[in-house]
């Protein structure tokens, strides 16, 4: 249940969902390596405590158990982080590929209207039905060539 908390909320209004999911997955993985920590460390120290009676010896053994934690725990945040930036790499990618398509599709979509506009204005105003025949041999020529 208190791992299900940050599905719960959802709006998507000014694109506060996606704002509230990027809290909450840093709350997530937050809350796992919290987690995880407390379990290794408590766990760890109990074995150590069990099978080493020196307690110079288990000094250097739970110092050493640290710094092993510790390199450990960087060793993955980097791993995680680098995946997620390859990830945003490649969205930023696709997004640019979707806007470049989307950009020329409205250039010529504001071409059309325009011509269409200019030869309205001309046709209409020399010969009404001549125009209006062409036209609507030019538009449904357009359709098919789509």
């Amino acid at each position: 249940m208190l791992l299900r908390w940050w599905r719960l909320s959802i709006d998507s209004v000014n694109g506060s969902l996606l704002k509230r999911r990027l809290i909450s997955n840093a709350a997530r993985i937050g809350l796992v390596y919290f987690l995880a920590s407390i379990v290794y460390i408590y766990f760890s120290d109990r074995l150590a405590e069990v099978f080493i009676h020196d307690i110079t010896l288990l000094t250097s053994v739970q110092t050493f158990k640290g710094v092993a934690f510790v390199a450990l725990s960087s060793l993955l945040i980097y791993v995680f982080v680098v995946r997620k930036e390859r990830e945003n790499e490649r969205l930023l990618r696709d997004l640019d590929a979707k806007v470049k398509e989307r950009t020329a599709k409205l250039e010529e979509a504001m071409f059309l209207a325009e011509s269409t506009s200019k030869l309205l204005r001309g046709a209409y105003l020399a010969r009404p039905t001549a125009f209006f025949t062409r036209f609507v041999r030019w538009t449904s020529s357009y359709r098919e060539t789509r």
